[in-house]
């Protein structure tokens, strides 16, 4: 089954940008301190264990024409609570960082903006 995000997102983009943290249920996934175009940066995550699906989403457009995000990193495994996100997204974008289990539980980073890095990673 492939996940489809976008009518979620819609209903949550104003909670979103209200909040620092958005959780629900006990899964929580950390906003990085310092992300940086082409740059990797470790993205953290807690909660009950299960397929795992990460989301990048351009704020405030929020998502890509026809309601895909922009970025989709899916299954990743239940006992994972990391991953190491290559950062190609261009610096000055502000973007937001979603993720959610197989339980069907949420959570949201905060919003955040790419800082300047090199450009060898063709970022988006």
């Amino acid at each position: 089954m492939q996940f489809k995000p976008s009518a979620l997102l819609a209903a949550v983009v104003g909670t979103i940008l209200a909040s620092s943290t958005l959780v629900a249920g006990s899964l929580v996934i950390n906003t990085p301190a310092h992300a940086r175009q082409c740059i990797p940066t470790l993205i953290t995550w807690e909660g009950d264990p299960g397929l795992f699906f990460l989301l990048t989403i351009i704020i405030p457009q929020l998502v890509l024409k026809d309601g895909e995000p922009i970025q989709e990193y899916g299954g990743l495994p239940a006992d994972q609570y990391n991953i190491t996100w290559p950062t190609n997204v261009r610096a000055g974008t502000t973007v937001t960082l979603s993720l959610n289990n197989e339980a069907g539980e949420f959570a949201y980073t905060s919003p955040f903006t790419i800082k300047r890095g090199p450009d060898n990673c063709n970022p988006i």
